[in-house]
């Protein structure tokens, strides 16, 4: 009894698929057709061939359209298809090609937050594979809807928002003068700076370290979101790697020793500041007049083309580079006379 009720049930008529030669089709209209009609052994050859040709349209339906209707054709015509456009290296190419002619992305519309969940995502796999990444945006796109399903404010606003403080409310934009409105997680200005620096504006702001959001702070945050790296109540941009923490803080350390040493040392005499001077002066000139220096180390004068040319610059005793020129016999300090040549700031 079971298959007569089967039999006499009236389901809706299936279609035919249909192929118009597009290659990007073809996959689809051949494992159809070859699970309702090809693989069908209760459906003779001829008819097999009726079905086929009523379902090619367009440039593919304009190729056969002359066939003769019978039996041996059907084998004829499927083999012909199948050459034609069943073809791997065919398909690939058409596939890129239809990926390549893509309109253009003019702006980056992924949030922050999501480029670092899908980091979050991917350590824990060698290789990002495509399934693994269609499985992270329908997790994404789930989250996404299910945080848009928020339950709609019945009343005065106002007194609303004073009776639920931690509520998220729509972040200003005004903070870092963005021109549209957006959530500070997704601000691409607030994502460029630093650690650092986001947690001085965080602080500044009055902003919960959590959400990112105002009028509440971490403690009364209903966000059930933690830091993507180390699961602590603080927003994933806020977070500070320890290892880089421990080392600016050693370099901290390092300088203020440094500092107390040189404190502690005896003050400097007029000789050693001198001589500290004219070492900074070499430095100077070796980084911004090492070709001069080179030549008139070597006996030669200064290339034609040097900017210093019209100085007539020399070395004095110890390794300077001076102004030369005509006032050896002027009754002025030899520094005037013969400046040292520094490059101007």
């Amino acid at each position: 009894s079971g298959r007569s009720s089967a039999v006499n049930l009236r389901l809706p008529k299936i279609e035919l698929p249909t192929f118009d030669g597009d290659s990007t089709k073809w996959l689809t209209f051949r494992d159809r057709f070859v699970a309702m009609i090809d693989s069908s052994a209760d459906i003779p050859n001829i008819m097999k061939l009726q079905y086929l040709l009523s379902s090619l349209k367009g440039d593919a339906g304009l190729l056969f359209e002359h066939t003769t209707l019978t039996a041996d054709n059907y084998d004829v015509t499927w083999s012909a298809l199948l050459k034609r456009y069943d073809n791997p290296r065919t398909l690939a190419r058409e596939y890129y090609r239809n990926i390549h002619h893509l309109p253009t992305v003019s702006r980056e519309s992924m949030s922050t937050v999501t480029i670092l969940a899908w980091e979050n995502h991917s350590t824990s796999h060698l290789k990002d594979k495509y399934k693994e990444l269609v499985d992270f945006l329908h997790d994404r796109i789930r989250i996404l809807k299910s945080s848009e399903q928020r339950p709609r404010v019945v009343g005065n606003t106002a007194t609303a928002q004073r009776a639920s403080p931690n509520v998220p409310a729509p972040q200003p934009s005004y903070i870092l003068g963005c021109a549209d409105p957006h959530h500070l997680r997704n601000c691409p200005i607030f994502a460029s700076k630093d650690v650092q620096q986001r947690r001085e504006l965080a602080t500044r702001e009055r902003l919960c370290w959590n959400c990112l959001n105002r009028n509440h702070q971490v403690k009364d945050c209903r966000s059930s979101y933690k830091c993507t790296t180390c699961k602590a109540r603080h927003h994933s941009l806020l977070h500070v790697n320890p290892v880089v923490t421990m080392a600016a803080q050693s370099e901290e350390e390092m300088v203020l020793l440094e500092t107390t040493l040189l404190c502690s040392a005896p003050s400097l005499t007029a000789a050693e500041l001198q001589e500290a001077e004219l070492r900074l002066c070499q430095l100077a000139q070796q980084d911004s007049f090492g070709d001069e220096l080179d030549h008139l180390k070597r006996g030669k004068q200064v290339n034609s083309r040097s900017k210093l040319k019209w100085l007539s610059p020399y070395l004095d005793p110890k390794g300077m580079l001076r102004v030369g020129g005509r006032l050896g016999n002027a009754n002025i300090p030899e520094s005037t006379k013969h400046p040292i040549v520094l490059a101007a700031s």
